[in-house]
């Protein structure tokens, strides 16, 4: 009769007696690979680089993929975005760069309404968290929002592990209004992702400027 054997009970019985009775080289050195890893992707985190188009310049962070376009249902190209490819999970802390034309019905002094329905009318349980506006001479006007909205992960995400959980999201949105046309940059991050690092949004907003 053949003995069935737990291969999860054995894995875990063989890292109890690597802890217990292992060699300390070989754990220090696996202590030293892994602060390097987390060392390195600190480091490039906090190293910034620059993307140019759409109307405006910023800068993301150096460890993050570079910029891919962002289709809409028929094909066309509507932005760009940039990913934290090294976050783990099925969403991932994202930079988005789109343009939009003003309906001429919109006047200039109207655009915050704009954008606040615009923005509750494309998000799900939507929530202002906060709305302001000013004015940067040649760079046009320039309007602030951060707002918070639940996604379904398994909607997006090419990741199969996907579930159907709502996800809430963070947005710190930038909307530079010039003419016509409005220059919108977003920075997504989830709830968590916020805690672990909420200087984000900052420090990419803050390189904003549109040519």
């Amino acid at each position: 009769m053949s003995e069935v054997v737990d291969y999860r009970q054995v894995r875990a019985t063989g890292m109890i007696r690597i802890l217990r009775h292992g060699d300390p080289g070989v754990l220090a050195l696996a202590a030293v690979l892994l602060l390097a890893g987390w060392g390195l992707r600190h480091h490039y985190a906090d190293r910034m680089v620059q993307y140019k188009g759409l109307g405006l310049t910023l800068e993301y962070p150096e460890s993050w993929g570079g910029p891919q376009v962002v289709s809409d249902k028929d094909g066309q190209a509507k932005g760009m975005v940039m990913l934290d490819v090294l976050c783990d999970g099925a969403v991932k802390p994202a930079i988005r760069v789109s343009t939009e034309t003003v309906p001429g019905e919109v006047k200039t002094g109207d655009i915050a309404s704009y954008l606040l329905l615009a923005r509750q009318q494309e998000a799900t349980l939507f929530h202002l968290i906060s709305q302001k506006q000013e004015d940067r001479g040649p760079a046009g006007k320039l309007h602030w929002m951060i707002f918070a909205h639940a996604i379904n992960p398994a909607d997006s995400a090419e990741d199969p592990a996907a579930t159907d959980t709502p996800a809430v999201v963070r947005v710190s949105s930038l909307v530079v209004h010039r003419g016509s046309k409005l220059l919108r940059v977003d920075v997504e991050q989830t709830v968590a992702q916020h805690k672990a690092d909420p200087g984000l949004a900052r420090r990419v907003l803050q390189t904003v400027k549109a040519h």
